[in-house]
């Protein structure tokens, strides 16, 4: 059988640059938070404000359009810390921005807030499988493989990262996790569930 000298990315790539990038599939979307998540773990752990830095907006819009058509991450750009970090929060904010709940429920949101309020600063076991188990009750298998994709990567930052805090991340990742009107109302919510994944 004759084979076509085209690559993956010739036929993928020239058809659809013009295309405005939307939702990534959720598949798609783990696999590049994955990506991302690998990648600042492994070289930028020790960058001073890691998710705080907004990346630049085209150099971001550039990667995402890449990813969107050729779903991979452009190996041949510059792939600093911010870029990745604004890269990943870009992407889970295009996917809940399309759900009314985004990823959390106002339910589950308000159970976790009455659950951290009982447990304190610190989580036992039994208290931590109180958490997942509300997880499990207000999600879908794939909102809470999502959730705990991203939770798991900001809770080793705070683990190994010099500059991360739950407190941090929790500012950072708010408006992406709970939306624009949400965050204010359940603040502490996000660090809180950072902490018992510690």
């Amino acid at each position: 059988m004759r084979r076509s000298g085209k690559t993956h990315d010739d036929i993928l790539g020239t058809a659809h640059l013009e295309v405005e990038p939307g939702v990534l599939p959720l598949s798609h979307l783990y696999r590049l938070l994955a990506e991302c998540f690998d990648i600042i773990e492994r070289r930028h752990i020790d960058a001073p404000d890691l998710y705080r830095a907004a990346g630049n907006k085209e150099e971001l819009d550039t990667l995402y359009r890449y990813y969107w058509n050729y779903r991979r991450l452009d190996a041949s750009s510059n792939l600093d810390f911010m870029s990745l970090a604004s890269l990943a929060k870009s992407a889970v904010r295009r996917f809940t921005e399309q759900k009314e709940d985004g990823l959390f429920s106002d339910a589950l949101l308000d159970d976790l807030q009455k659950l951290f309020r009982e447990c304190g600063s610190e989580f036992t076991a039994a208290e931590k499988n109180k958490v997942h188990v509300l997880l499990e009750k207000h999600t879908s298998r794939q909102q809470l493989s999502l959730i705990v994709t991203i939770i798991v990567h900001l809770s080793l930052l705070v683990k190994r990262a010099p500059d991360c805090t739950c407190r941090s991340l929790e500012i950072c990742w708010n408006p992406t996790l709970l939306g624009p009107y949400r965050f204010l109302k359940y603040n502490g919510i996000i660090g809180s569930l950072i902490s018992a994944f510690m």
